[in-house]
C-alpha cells in the first residue's frame, strides 16, 4: 500500500501545485528556470508517479469489497468509461463542440473514469485510486472555473469535424480497453 501512496503523493504533488501555482507574469517558476526545464520536470515527476501508482496498485492484496450496490453495474460502468474516453478524445481532437461545451473535457473524463470504477464493488485499494482521482478532478474544474474563468476553449472554432474524431477515437479506444487492454493490464475483464 505504501507505494501505491506514494505514487499518489507524487503525481498530485506535481498537479495540484500546477493547479494552485500563482499565474502572474514574472513570478512563477516557469519564469525563473524555463519552460522547457519546468515541463521536463513536470512530465517525469508525473511520470514518476504514474508508474508507482500502478506498481503499487498491482501489488496491493486483495481484500473484501468495502462496499458495494445490490445490484449489477456493470452496465452503468461500461457506459460511464465511453463517455469518459469519448471526454479525453476531445480534449485533444481538433476544435469539437464537447470539448467547447465542457470547458474541461480531460477532467471531466477524469472524473467520469473514476465515478464509473467506485459504483462497482470497491476495495480499499480502488477506492485510493480511483477516489483521489475524482477529488482532483472536481477541485481541478473548480479552481479553474473560480481562478481562470476564461482559461478554457472559449475562443475556439468548433466543427463537426471534430465532433466526429472525438467520439470515433474515443469509442474506437474504449474498445480496445474493452476488449482486450484491461483485461490485459489489469487482469480483469469487464465483460
Amino acid at each position: 500500500m505504501t507505494v501505491l501512496l506514494l505514487g499518489l503523493l507524487v503525481f498530485f504533488t506535481v498537479h495540484l501545485y500546477s493547479t494552485f501555482r500563482t499565474r502572474r507574469a514574472g513570478s512563477t517558476i516557469i519564469d525563473r528556470i524555463g519552460y522547457p526545464v519546468y515541463m521536463s520536470a513536470y512530465s517525469v515527476a508525473s511520470a514518476v508517479g504514474l508508474g508507482l501508482i500502478a506498481y503499487g496498485y498491482s501489488i496491493v492484496p486483495p481484500t473484501q469489497p468495502i462496499y458495494g450496490l445490490p445490484i449489477d453495474v456493470r452496465p452503468v460502468t461500461i457506459v460511464g468509461m465511453a463517455f469518459a474516453s469519448i471526454c479525453v478524445a476531445a480534449a485533444y481532437s481538433p476544435a469539437n463542440h464537447i470539448a467547447r461545451t465542457l470547458r474541461h473535457p480531460m477532467l471531466v473524463g477524469v472524473g467520469l473514469w473514476s465515478a464509473s470504477h467506485l459504483i462497482a464493488p470497491t476495495e480499499v485499494k480502488d477506492f485510493l485510486l480511483f477516489g483521489s482521482f475524482l477529488a482532483y478532478a472536481i477541485v481541478d474544474i473548480f479552481v479553474v472555473n473560480t481562478r481562470r474563468p476564461g482559461a478554457a476553449n472559449e475562443e475556439a472554432i468548433s466543427t463537426v469535424r471534430g465532433d466526429v474524431i472525438a467520439v470515433t477515437v474515443g469509442l474506437g479506444a474504449f474498445a480496445i480497453i474493452a476488449f482486450w487492454l484491461h483485461a490485459a493490464l489489469i487482469g480483469v475483464g469487464i465483460w
